[in-house]
Protein backbone atom coordinates (compact mmCIF):
# COMPACT_ATOMS: atom_id res chain seq x y z
CA UNK A 1 0.00 0.00 0.00
CA UNK A 2 0.98 3.47 -0.55
CA UNK A 3 2.48 4.54 2.60
CA UNK A 4 4.72 1.21 2.88
CA UNK A 5 6.17 2.07 -1.18
CA UNK A 6 7.32 5.66 0.02
CA UNK A 7 9.44 4.17 3.31
CA UNK A 8 10.54 1.34 0.71
CA UNK A 9 11.59 4.23 -1.99
CA UNK A 10 13.03 6.63 1.28
CA UNK A 11 14.59 3.27 2.17
CA UNK A 12 16.41 3.09 -1.34
CA UNK A 13 17.39 6.62 -1.25
CA UNK A 14 18.61 6.37 1.86
CA UNK A 15 21.08 3.41 1.02
CA UNK A 16 22.14 5.52 -2.07
CA UNK A 17 20.24 3.76 -4.34
CA UNK A 18 19.59 6.06 -7.52
CA UNK A 19 16.64 7.20 -9.49
CA UNK A 20 17.69 5.22 -12.65
CA UNK A 21 17.53 1.84 -10.78
CA UNK A 22 14.80 -0.42 -11.90
CA UNK A 23 13.72 -1.09 -7.82
CA UNK A 24 13.15 2.77 -7.57
CA UNK A 25 11.65 2.81 -10.95
CA UNK A 26 9.42 0.85 -10.10
CA UNK A 27 8.08 2.36 -6.66
CA UNK A 28 7.59 5.49 -8.75
CA UNK A 29 5.76 3.85 -11.40
CA UNK A 30 3.50 2.35 -8.78
CA UNK A 31 3.06 5.32 -6.76
CA UNK A 32 2.14 7.28 -10.05
CA UNK A 33 -0.45 4.58 -10.95
CA UNK A 34 -1.90 4.74 -7.20
CA UNK A 35 -1.40 8.84 -7.13
CA UNK A 36 -4.02 10.18 -4.22
CA UNK A 37 -4.10 12.20 -1.44
CA UNK A 38 -7.53 11.49 -0.44
CA UNK A 39 -6.90 7.98 1.08
CA UNK A 40 -3.88 5.73 1.91
CA UNK A 41 -3.72 3.69 -1.66
CA UNK A 42 -3.82 0.29 -1.88
CA UNK A 43 -6.39 -1.76 1.00
CA UNK A 44 -8.13 -4.35 -0.66
CA UNK A 45 -12.06 -3.84 0.05
CA UNK A 46 -11.84 -6.69 2.09
CA UNK A 47 -9.89 -5.10 4.51
CA UNK A 48 -13.57 -2.71 5.12
CA UNK A 49 -13.47 1.00 3.40
CA UNK A 50 -12.34 2.54 6.77
CA UNK A 51 -8.81 0.54 6.41
CA UNK A 52 -8.49 3.17 3.13
CA UNK A 53 -7.44 5.84 5.85
CA UNK A 54 -5.23 4.17 8.35
CA UNK A 55 -2.61 5.95 9.02
CA UNK A 56 -3.33 8.59 6.73
CA UNK A 57 -1.13 11.60 7.97
CA UNK A 58 1.77 8.85 8.42
CA UNK A 59 1.22 8.57 4.29
CA UNK A 60 1.86 12.13 4.23
CA UNK A 61 4.84 12.44 6.32
CA UNK A 62 6.67 9.31 4.43
CA UNK A 63 5.18 10.87 0.84
CA UNK A 64 6.97 14.45 0.94
CA UNK A 65 9.86 12.69 2.86
CA UNK A 66 10.35 9.84 0.16
CA UNK A 67 9.96 12.26 -2.99
CA UNK A 68 11.86 15.16 -1.77
CA UNK A 69 15.37 13.00 -0.62
CA UNK A 70 14.76 11.10 -4.05
CA UNK A 71 14.69 14.53 -5.60
CA UNK A 72 11.33 14.08 -7.51
CA UNK A 73 9.41 17.11 -8.15
CA UNK A 74 6.45 15.56 -9.99
CA UNK A 75 4.70 12.52 -10.16
CA UNK A 76 3.17 11.17 -13.81
CA UNK A 77 -0.49 9.80 -12.92
CA UNK A 78 -1.68 6.64 -14.62
CA UNK A 79 -3.33 8.78 -17.47
CA UNK A 80 0.00 10.35 -17.97
CA UNK A 81 -0.59 13.79 -15.96
CA UNK A 82 2.13 15.08 -14.57
CA UNK A 83 1.58 16.04 -10.73
CA UNK A 84 3.13 18.70 -8.57
CA UNK A 85 2.99 16.69 -4.97
CA UNK A 86 4.34 19.81 -2.93
CA UNK A 87 1.53 21.55 -3.83
CA UNK A 88 -1.07 19.45 -3.98
CA UNK A 89 -0.03 18.06 -1.09
CA UNK A 90 0.24 21.46 0.91
CA UNK A 91 -3.53 22.56 -0.37
CA UNK A 92 -4.79 19.01 0.95
CA UNK A 93 -3.10 19.54 4.45
CA UNK A 94 -4.73 22.94 4.63
CA UNK A 95 -8.09 21.90 3.73
CA UNK A 96 -7.84 18.94 6.73
CA UNK A 97 -6.88 21.77 9.13
CA UNK A 98 -8.62 22.49 12.59
CA UNK A 99 -10.01 25.15 13.52
CA UNK A 100 -7.45 24.75 16.64
CA UNK A 101 -4.38 24.68 14.10
CA UNK A 102 -4.44 21.02 15.08
CA UNK A 103 -4.45 17.74 12.47
CA UNK A 104 -6.63 14.56 13.25
CA UNK A 105 -7.59 11.68 11.27
CA UNK A 106 -11.14 11.76 11.95
CA UNK A 107 -11.56 9.00 9.38
CA UNK A 108 -9.58 6.04 10.85
CA UNK A 109 -7.92 6.70 14.34
CA UNK A 110 -5.77 3.33 13.97
CA UNK A 111 -2.37 3.85 14.82
CA UNK A 112 -2.43 6.45 17.27
CA UNK A 113 -4.20 8.94 14.49
CA UNK A 114 -6.99 9.78 16.13
CA UNK A 115 -4.21 11.88 18.55
CA UNK A 116 -4.23 15.35 17.44
CA UNK A 117 -0.41 15.81 18.58
CA UNK A 118 1.08 12.61 16.61
CA UNK A 119 -0.64 14.00 13.48
CA UNK A 120 0.02 17.31 13.81
CA UNK A 121 3.35 16.46 14.10
CA UNK A 122 3.54 14.18 10.93
CA UNK A 123 1.73 17.03 8.92
CA UNK A 124 4.16 19.47 10.11
CA UNK A 125 6.98 17.14 8.79
CA UNK A 126 5.18 16.70 5.45
CA UNK A 127 4.66 20.39 5.62
CA UNK A 128 8.47 20.75 5.85
CA UNK A 129 9.04 19.04 2.15
CA UNK A 130 6.58 21.35 0.56
CA UNK A 131 8.67 24.08 0.66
Amino acid sequence: YGSMTYALLKSYTLCGVGKDDPRVQKCVEWLGKNWTLEENPGFEVPAGDKARYAGLFYYYMVLAQSLDMAGIDQVQTKDGKPVSWRQDLRTQLEKMQQQSGSWTNAKNSRWMEGVDVLCTCYAMLALERCR
